[in-house]
């Protein structure tokens, strides 16, 4: 599993926030797919994905509007669209680091994988490009080593 400390030289000298901003995430240019996993519809908005992995500057005097009631009132819409940030305010980070292999294929440089359309844990995206490293993944989470330990127990 890769170390989030090569994401830190992508910080946006500014002191913005950073995420993974890409002209090809706007509009209607993100996915054509028009459903998701279990027949979900796939919305499509601004700035779809750039939530999925971000480096928050908690101290850039913008981000002190996301305040303990703005994130209990606010939709999850507006979260995820950075509402309250204007576009200068959000950096970019490498590709590489949400990498959506169900739209944009395998590429062994992901550091992230983000299944968008459904994740390999459903049937029908058993074989999904990258289902493989997501399968290996969940057994790594999973593995538990047992230890026989000698009693007596109390």
């Amino acid at each position: 599993m890769p170390s989030f400390i090569p994401l830190l030289p992508s910080r946006d000298p500014s002191g913005g926030n950073t995420s993974q901003k890409r002209s090809s995430f706007r509009g209607s240019e993100h996915s054509q797919e028009t459903t998701k996993y279990l027949g979900s519809k796939n919305e499509d908005y601004p700035r779809k994905n750039w939530s999925s992995v971000v480096l928050w500057n908690c101290g850039h005097p913008a981000n002190r509007a996301v305040t303990p009631d703005f994130v209990m009132e606010a939709t999850g819409a507006q979260l995820h669209r950075f509402t309250w940030l204007s576009d200068d305010l959000i950096g970019e980070l490498p590709i590489e680091w949400n990498w959506l292999p169900d739209e944009f294929g395998p590429n062994e440089d992901a550091k992230l994988l983000h299944f968008t359309l459904g994740t390999p844990c459903f049937h029908e995206y058993a074989n999904t490009p990258m289902a493989a490293e997501w399968q290996r993944e969940k057994l790594l989470a999973n593995y538990s080593s047992q230890h026989v330990i000698d009693g007596p127990f109390d």
